[in-house]
């Protein structure tokens, strides 16, 4: 490491340690300690991970939808693929993981070994779905033609599914442990502000995307899948090889009580801490409804006639909205809190998804609405985005964390069949406008459950995470 980079770096300490008087104010989260300079490394690392991380997971879900759309694949099944395999996905294999992270003591901390195998792997997938329709006519040509009557277009799409697997997996873990790690190194009490910068400059990279890879995703793929793979490994082993982890205590011992009791232990925070459980309920509506999101796509393409570069112009539009909106929205939410925010915006974020149903009805409007859009719901995403880092209790934050992205996939999964059934009868893509109005207002009773919840563990000033085995809430 470098004599400047060494300067910058976290300074390991005792936690709740008070500089000396005179001296500069340092910043601590756990073991760790940070000048403002060690700060604004940490920051940059983090967020140069997370510019290239929104610019390669960008092109899958864009890519597999279209491509299926191609090949003569239903809505149902592009839901399915979409939105069902990845909840699947997370549904078995995350809390393994997630456990196993908040469990893991190593050198390289308990989030950045998961990220060091899970990030080539991820590469892997991204390359081999932008070679799908090469390898899927190899083999058809070489093996499956010769054992079954299938077409080339079936192999392709079925290989196309499996790559799409794959890729879900990999990037599950990449995707949990990565955020995880933000509540590893970013002091909370500039939480929100690093998660709004991380957001502007993911903004950056969808807009670069958007603006001029979106248009020839389809034309020159393998240029953009092999780009993006690469991208991947150089970024996110960099990232990992800057970015240090403070120490944690060693863990409880593991207990071996067999899978049926295991299951009820990871499951009982579900039951007994109700702050938890309405946070858990709220990421599942908001899964639920976010089920439509491979259908947007197509309801721009297909509805309105827009061509993929219209769209990426239009979406490179709302994404500088966005790049705006995110540091005052961040700011908002460490002076007020999260919560509080969350709950002015879930109302304005359903009058514009039932506006959008009704007024757009070509390219202006879609691209008026789209920023419109954009102003409630990055005060949302920002909210809600910091509201898991601070509500969760730390020692067990990967499988506090897992839970709710579990159940977040779980309705992703249930609400992608259902939209893509639902598409299927009524062929009309602006339903899903519908749908967003509907579940943005059933939203507003768990979220109001949940800042009760908080009020009455401490509110904002004196909040404490409960923990996994605590009993019933206070009164």
């Amino acid at each position: 490491m470098s004599e400047s980079i060494a300067h910058s770096s976290p300074i390991g300490g005792a936690q709740g340690a008070q500089s000396p008087k005179g001296a500069p104010k340092l910043y601590e989260i756990g073991t760790l300690r940070y000048t403002l300079a060690g700060l604004f490394g940490v920051f940059a690392w983090l967020l140069w991970g997370d510019f290239c991380f929104v610019i390669f997971e960008s092109i899958v879900p864009r890519f597999v939808p279209l491509f299926m759309n191609e090949l003569g694949a239903s809505n149902t099944l592009i839901g399915v693929v979409t939105a069902t395999v990845p909840g699947v996905v997370n549904l078995v294999f995350l809390p393994a993981i997630s456990m196993g992270s908040d469990r893991c003591r190593s050198s390289w901390g308990r989030r950045i070994p998961f990220l060091l195998w899970a990030t080539p792997c991820t590469a892997a997938a991204i390359f081999l779905i932008g070679y799908t329709p090469e390898l899927g006519t190899w083999l058809h040509g070489k093996v499956l033609s010769k054992l079954w009557v299938v077409t080339p277009a079936q192999v392709i799409l079925f290989a196309l599914c499996v790559f799409a697997v794959m890729y879900h997996f990999f990037n599950m873990v990449i995707n949990s442990m990565y955020y995880c790690l933000f509540q590893e190194v970013v002091p909370a009490e500039v939480l929100s502000r690093f998660l709004a910068m991380a957001r502007v400059v993911g903004t950056l990279g969808s807009f670069l995307f958007s603006r001029y890879l979106m248009g020839y995703v389809m034309s020159h793929r393998k240029v953009i899948f092999t780009a993006c793979s690469l991208l991947c490994v150089a970024s996110f082993l960099l990232m990992c090889w800057r970015v240090r982890e403070g120490k944690h205590p060693p863990p409880p011992p593991k207990k071996d009580r067999g899978i049926w009791l295991a299951v009820q232990d990871y499951l009982r925070v579900f039951v007994r801490i109700p702050i938890y459980r309405n946070y858990y309920v709220l990421q599942f509506i908001g899964g639920f409804m976010a089920g439509t999101g491979a259908f947007a796509l197509l309801f721009a393409q297909n509805t309105l006639g827009l061509s993929l570069d219209e769209i990426g112009k239009v979406q490179g539009w709302t994404y500088v909205a966005q790049a705006l909106i995110y540091l005052p929205a961040g700011y908002l939410c460490d002076r007020f809190n999260p919560l509080r925010v969350c709950l002015v915006t879930v109302l304005f974020n359903a009058l514009v998804a039932l506006a959008s149903y009704f007024y757009i009805r070509g390219g202006s409007s879609y691209l008026v609405f789209s920023i419109i859009a954009q102003i409630p719901m990055v005060f949302w995403i920002t909210g809600m985005g910091t509201v898991g880092m601070v509500l969760l209790h730390r020692e067990n934050y990967g499988q506090l964390f897992s839970n709710g992205v579990i159940l977040m996939m779980v309705g992703a999964t249930l609400g992608g069949y259902a939209a893509g059934c639902l598409l299927d009868i009524f062929n009309d893509y602006s339903i899903i406008f519908l749908w967003g109005f509907g579940f943005w207002m059933l939203l507003m009773v768990p979220l109001v459950l949940l800042y009760r919840s908080w009020r009455r563990h401490g509110g904002p000033h004196h909040y404490e995470a409960p923990s996994i085995n605590e009993g019933p809430e206070p009164s």
